[in-house]
C-alpha cells in the first residue's frame, strides 16, 4: 500500500478522537503542551487537527523531498493559503512512491499513532488509554522510550487490516498503487 493511498483513506475518516485530543491538549505547569509537539505546528494555522497533520505526512512521503505541491493540487490537505509547505515553497514534482508501512514506522510523534489507532478503532478505548498512559510515563522518564510502548499496542498489520475493512465497509474505490 502506498503512502498516498493511505493518506486518501485517512482523509475519508470522519470520527472524533477524544483520547488523542486529550493527550495533545494536556498542559504542564507553565501552560505548554506537556506531551504533544509543543509549538510551531503548521496545522494549527488551518484545521488544527492531527488528521490534517497525518494526511499531509503520508502524502508528502509520496513526493520528492517531502514536497506537497501535488498533495495540495490533489486536495489531500485543506489547500489553504496558510499551508506550511505551500507558504515556504517546499514542494516539487511527483517522482517516487513510498510504502505506507515504512512511513508509519518512522512517524515521530506518539499522537500520530494515537489518532490512527483511535480513528480506525484499532484498540478498545480502555486499551488505548493504557497505551497512552505508558507513553506518558515513558515521555516523563529520562530515556524517553515511548516508541516501545507504542509498538506493544499499535501494529501496522492491524492498521492495514482496519484500513482495508474501512474501504470495504464504505465502498470507497481507490487504487492501491
Amino acid at each position: 500500500m502506498t503512502s498516498k493511498y493511505f493518506a486518501e483513506k485517512l482523509r475519508a475518516i470522519q470520527v472524533d478522537t477524544p483520547l488523542t485530543t486529550k493527550f495533545e491538549n494536556e498542559l504542564d505547569d507553565n501552560g505548554k503542551r506537556k506531551y504533544a509537539q509543543l509549538n510551531n505546528r503548521w496545522w494549527d494555522n488551518s484545521t488544527g487537527t492531527q488528521k490534517e497533520h497525518l494526511i499531509c505526512w503520508f502524502s508528502r512521503k509520496y513526493y520528492t523531498d517531502g514536497s506537497t505541491q501535488k498533495c495540495i493540487e490533489d486536495n489531500y490537505s485543506r489547500c489553504c493559503k496558510d499551508c506550511y509547505f505551500k507558504k515556504n515553497n517546499q514542494y516539487k514534482n511527483l517522482t517516487q512512491t513510498v510504502d505506507a508501512k515504512t512511513v508509519f514506522n518512522h512517524m515521530r510523534r506518539p499522537e500520530m499513532y494515537f489518532w490512527i489507532a483511535e480513528s480506525l478503532n484499532i484498540l478498545e478505548p480502555g486499551e488505548l488509554a493504557k497505551c497512552i498512559k505508558e507513553v506518558q510515563d515513558a515521555l516523563e522518564s529520562p530515556n524517553k522510550k515511548w516508541k516501545a510502548a507504542i509498538n506493544k499496542y499499535i501494529l501496522w498489520e492491524d492498521v492495514e487490516s482496519k484500513i482495508d475493512t474501512f474501504r470495504k465497509t464504505f465502498c470507497v474505490k481507490l487504487s492501491k498503487t
